[in-house]
């Protein structure tokens, strides 16, 4: 249990009241645990993106270099 829960635990002296407050901290963690879980799915696709676009740029990169490579030896002919 965490220091929060025990000090929110400690802060009740009936049952009833400890049980309404171990339900609230079991649904907020269980909160944070969907909001993690989210955020690493957007992370995943995120990472993704990045990925993809790293791969299109350099393509682009690269054809880019050809097509230089290829003026500058039609410029020496010229």
């Amino acid at each position: 249990m965490s220091p929060v829960a025990k000090a929110l635990l400690s802060v009740f002296d009936e049952a009833h009241e400890r049980k309404v407050v171990r339900t609230l901290i079991k649904a907020f963690e269980m909160q944070m645990a969907d909001n993690v879980i989210e955020l690493m799915n957007d992370l995943g696709a995120a990472i993704q993106h990045r990925d993809e676009a790293r791969t299109e740029r350099d393509f682009y990169k690269a054809q880019f270099e050809q097509v230089q490579a290829r003026l500058e030896a039609l410029q020496g002919r010229v």
